[in-house]
């Protein structure tokens, strides 16, 4: 996003990405998802409507 805009992104810390909250989760460091979370992420993608008449992503 802030590349198409001509901004360099110096530091990024993400705290979350959708519904899923990293906690303490150190750098680099990964953990399966829980029954619950996956539960989640599939309502959330199956429920998105895609839009109409929009740009193609870009790779």
């Amino acid at each position: 996003m802030f590349f198409a805009i001509g901004y360099e992104v110096k530091r990024l810390l993400r705290t979350r990405i959708g519904h899923l909250r990293l906690g303490e989760m150190p750098r680099g460091s990964w953990r399966p998802l829980t029954k619950s979370e996956l539960a989640d992420l599939r309502q959330s993608s199956s429920s998105r409507k895609t839009a109409k008449g929009g740009a193609e992503p870009r790779p």
